[in-house]
């Protein structure tokens, strides 16, 4: 296969195994037997364990659900979770969260050390792109907070 970059839309792109190297890899319909290669600016990004709460010196959090958002030519991960407000010294309180790692490069690559799933995304640094995903994840559940890694 010939390595390239690419960015077709989202009718001509698949994931599919690569058992050799245990991922998934992002597969070119446009011009069959390409594969996509990951830009430079990508990170690693370990996922959550959903439905564990973790529990820190002012509360809690847990996050709850996992969704791969589809927009225009790309795949978005997005994180749900809620957080609990419940041993600080100001009272209790608690509010629902969307985090958002990035575009989605290689979705669930490997383990990490602690066995956890990890994934290549681009982090969205685009301050009109970041707005645009946030009135998205607004407009399907109503969360308190939008964070982008």
């Amino acid at each position: 296969m010939k390595p390239h970059f690419f960015r077709p839309n989202m009718a001509t792109r698949h994931f599919a195994p690569d058992r050799a190297r245990g991922c998934l890899i992002l597969h070119n319909e446009v011009e069959p037997g390409t594969v996509g290669i990951m830009p430079a600016e990508t990170e690693i990004y370990n996922h959550p364990t959903l439905n564990e709460q973790v529990i820190a010196i002012g509360g809690s959090y847990v996050f709850t659900a996992e969704q791969i958002l589809a927009y225009q030519d790309n795949q978005i991960l997005v994180y749900y979770g809620h957080a609990m407000m419940d041993n600080s010294c100001c009272g209790a309180a608690g509010y629902a969260y969307a985090l958002v790692p990035g575009v989605i490069d290689q979705y669930r690559c490997h383990r990490g050390a602690a066995g956890r799933w990890q994934s290549r995304v681009r982090p969205i640094r685009e301050a009109t792109f970041r707005k645009t995903i946030r009135n998205l994840i607004l407009a399907q559940l109503p969360v308190h907070e939008v964070q982008f890694l």
